[in-house]
């Protein structure tokens, strides 16, 4: 009778509580199919990512999360709120992000008449994630593609998705325009030098079926004693337009970058080693590639077509590094259709192809991918 009457209450208490945050539980899980094949095509930068595999993958299209929000109406129009989001492995489990428990979100919030100010750790503007990343309506695919399907990323300057101790401000709309602030402390809360730092500043802007989105950030690289590789402070210029003509939304999309840490997709995977520094023919794994200047360009568009969409993005970048002495041009293309199954569950299938044009030498891959996505 004791259990009984203890977990009415414990059950009473949770529902008042939920009811008074308005506390929402919300989830993604995406699982699929996945073969890679590369040809690096004895690109020293590459010469242990060649060959074909197949595997199990979770994310190629949405990342796997779940979450909890909610948020409070204090009165006068003003709203506090939290998002706390995790990131896992449906195929197996394992948390992403390093581990971290609410790795992929974990913020305050303050929403009012004159915008919303949030703290914690988010998706930086540059990024299309999370509550505040802007750029995910600059191409067809964004980047939940895999590595190499249509990804906008393999042509644009690597930089984190997520950050923690960051600031954010998006301001309301005036005449269809927002303007997004940010500044990311880094990994460090005591916002040292010792830690890479982001500035950003951004405008949105919606007139119909046209949308614009505009984007300059600056990283003010880890100055400390040990960063022996830190090369100069890195900026970006992004400029992306899309319009929805009725029979398919097209997408164009461009970047300027200065002194990158690495371009052209994740610093940890086989494309974004590229311009890897190196002394003699040994690349230098894991370390800043240092000071690539460049830019990237990526059009696309998305078509209606069998009750479902039909995909296609095309890239070009044309880079070099001060460092490594390499000069780098890239192509790419990729193609998709999702088919939705419900309003919650679809399905989904990809294919892309990326080449390079570096130290004399072709390095170039295809990827196939295949899943199911569902959300909850």
């Amino acid at each position: 009778m004791k259990k009984t009457v203890f977990s009415l209450a414990v059950a009473c208490a949770l529902c008042g509580t939920a009811a008074a945050a308005d506390v929402t539980l919300y989830g993604v899980i995406d699982t699929g199919l996945n073969y890679t094949s590369v040809d690096t095509d004895t690109f020293f930068g590459m010469k242990h990512e060649g060959g074909d595999s197949f595997s199990m993958s979770s994310g190629q299209n949405s990342g796997t999360r779940f979450g909890l929000k909610g948020h409070e109406e204090l009165g006068n129009g003003v709203t506090v709120g939290f998002v706390l989001e995790n990131g896992f492995d449906s195929d197996t489990g394992a948390l992403s992000q390093e581990g971290k428990i609410f790795g992929r979100e974990s913020q305050v919030f303050v929403e009012g008449a004159y915008g919303k100010l949030s703290a914690g750790r988010v998706g930086l503007l540059s990024s299309d994630t999370g509550s505040f990343g802007i750029l995910g309506d600059i191409s067809a695919f964004g980047t939940g593609w895999g590595d190499t399907i249509g990804n906008q990323n393999l042509v644009f300057a690597h930089k984190p998705t997520r950050m923690n101790n960051v600031l954010t401000y998006v301001s309301p709309e005036f005449y269809g325009t927002k303007v997004h602030a940010q500044y990311a402390m880094g990994d460090s809360n005591e916002n040292k030098p010792s830690a890479d730092r982001y500035y950003a500043l951004g405008a949105t802007f919606s007139y119909g079926q046209l949308n614009v989105i505009g984007l300059a950030d600056y990283t003010n690289k880890d100055s400390s004693a040990s960063n022996t590789n830190r090369g100069s402070d890195m900026w970006t210029v992004t400029l992306g337009v899309n319009y929805d003509c009725g029979f398919a939304t097209t997408y164009v999309a461009a970047q300027y970058f200065e002194d990158a840490a690495s371009v052209g997709g994740a610093a940890d995977d086989a494309w974004g080693r590229s311009l890897a520094s190196r002394q003699g023919n040994t690349r230098q794994v894991g370390k800043s590639y240092g000071d690539v200047t460049g830019y990237g360009v990526v059009v696309g568009t998305n078509i209606p077509a069998f009750g479902g969409s039909a995909l296609i993005s095309v890239g070009y970048m044309d880079a070099d590094s001060d460092k490594s002495g390499l000069d780098v041009k890239r192509i790419f293309a990729g193609a998709g259709y999702e088919y939705p199954l419900s309003n919650r569950t679809r399905v989904y299938g990809g294919a892309g192809y990326v080449r390079d044009d570096v130290d004399n030498t072709n390095p170039q891959g295809a990827e196939v991918a295949l899943g199911l996505v569902h959300k909850f």
